[in-house]
């Protein structure tokens, strides 16, 4: 009695807030009866948890730059004017979802295969199901980074309610700030392009900061958890 309650108050929850972004349901499985009706309690937490740790949070937070990007930005005006407005607002609780992927609102769940597929598959599959989908960010997932587009301008048109920042008219660059935010601060790791499994990021921030590993049992080469747990609440 209490795994379906749960299990109901979980699916009301998620189906509340992808409409919230107006997602477009359809794209869920047996979306003509419960959408989520075939998964277990764990598999809809972690549905959930893997939409909502994309977003971040706001807060005052203090700043920490990586020596390579501090030269990287020593060289550039125009990027260098973007990662400090970035920074202004992680200290100033401004909000920071313009600047996310937007697929946080495109893609909060992307199921690949049929109900009747999924349930066919053994506990390693539908791990691996779940994972390797545009709803899913890797080095977010593994080490809780986070990318964050740098662009100079806002979009001329709102993705589903958002105005999500654009290079130019409604397209984005590659440039992307690579962030991790832990407790109360955040530390800029580097600009990179848009690889969501990047070893020299992971390599960057353990030349800068490896003792935040040590104090999170993390290293570049051991994964900890395909969903490791909130750093802070949303």
């Amino acid at each position: 009695m209490i795994n379906e309650t749960l299990k109901k108050d979980f699916y009301d929850s998620i189906i509340n807030e992808f409409k919230s972004v107006k997602y477009n349901m359809k794209e869920l499985p047996n979306e003509k009866k419960d959408p989520f009706d075939f998964y277990d309690v764990r598999d809809l937490f972690l549905i959930y948890v893997n939409w909502r740790k994309r977003f971040i949070g706001r807060g005052s937070r203090e700043v920490f730059y990586s020596n390579e990007l501090k030269e990287k930005l020593s060289k550039t005006k125009k990027l260098k004017k973007i990662v400090s407005k970035l920074e202004y607002k992680f200290k100033n609780y401004e909000n920071l979802t313009p600047f996310l992927t937007k697929e946080i609102v495109n893609s909060p769940h992307k199921p690949n295969k049929s109900k009747e597929e999924f349930e066919k598959l053994s506990e390693s599959k539908r791990k691996k199901e779940m994972l390797v989908k545009r709803d899913k960010d890797l080095l977010l997932n593994f080490f809780n980074i986070h990318h964050l587009h740098l662009e100079p301008n806002y979009s001329n048109k709102a993705t589903k309610g958002i105005t999500f920042t654009a290079k130019e008219g409604n397209k984005r660059g590659e440039d992307l700030l690579y962030i991790k935010i832990y407790k109360d601060k955040v530390y800029f790791i580097d600009i990179n392009k848009h690889n969501l499994y990047d070893k020299e990021i992971l390599k960057t921030f353990q030349k800068n900061w490896e003792y935040l590993l040590e104090e999170s049992h993390v290293t570049p080469t051991k994964h900890i958890s395909i969903f490791p747990p909130l750093d802070k609440p949303y």
